[in-house]
């Protein structure tokens, strides 16, 4: 019991000790008298401040200040969409970049190019058109034409009969092409 008390009066010496060391004024009964706040550090989003103030002794108090909010802008386009791959955008904190309301894009449908032909039909065999994607090379259309024969087409004939026009309808869009006519005699 004669320890505990012992104790307790070395650590109250001490910690009175500690509190006049800390302070100029060295008389007991000093309160600290400090000033106004200012600011070592400012705080932003992603960082805390520091501020402090200083006591007519030269003793000074510090504190953290709060993380300020996120200062989001509009929507910014992070990935753009195309016909192979979806996109996002999000908004960004002018601050510190950080991003929020992160949203996916679907992708976009394709944008093919015009029809080209790759193989003329005859009247016994099939012919072949296609297109390509403008957004990406590797996507590529095909469509199968009909030999010549085929009810499908519509045909327009040149005055001198040299040249035959056919029309067709692929998937709604009309592909045209002209074949010559050799005459075999």
């Amino acid at each position: 019991m004669k320890i505990n008390k012992i104790f307790l009066y070395t650590l109250g010496i001490f910690i009175a000790g500690i509190s006049l060391a800390s302070c100029k004024d060295k008389t007991p009964d000093h309160r600290h008298n400090y000033g106004e706040w200012t600011i070592i550090e400012k705080a932003t989003c992603s960082n805390f401040g520091r501020k402090e103030r200083t006591c007519s002794c030269q003793a000074k108090e510090r504190e953290k200040t709060p993380k300020l909010a996120h200062d989001y802008g509009d929507f910014v386009i992070d990935v753009v969409a195309s016909c192979s791959a979806e996109g996002k955008k999000s908004k960004h904190c002018k601050v510190c970049g950080a991003k929020t309301e992160v949203t996916v894009i679907p992708k976009t449908e394709h944008t093919y190019e015009e029809w080209e032909l790759v193989s003329t039909p005859t009247d016994e065999e099939t012919g072949l058109i296609k297109r390509v994607c403008v957004n990406d090379e590797t996507h590529i259309d095909t469509f199968e034409l009909p030999n010549l024969n085929d009810s499908r087409y519509t045909m327009l004939v040149a005055n001198d009969s040299s040249k035959i026009k056919y029309l067709i309808d692929v998937n709604g869009d009309i592909f045209s092409f002209i074949v010559e006519v050799i005459d075999e005699e």
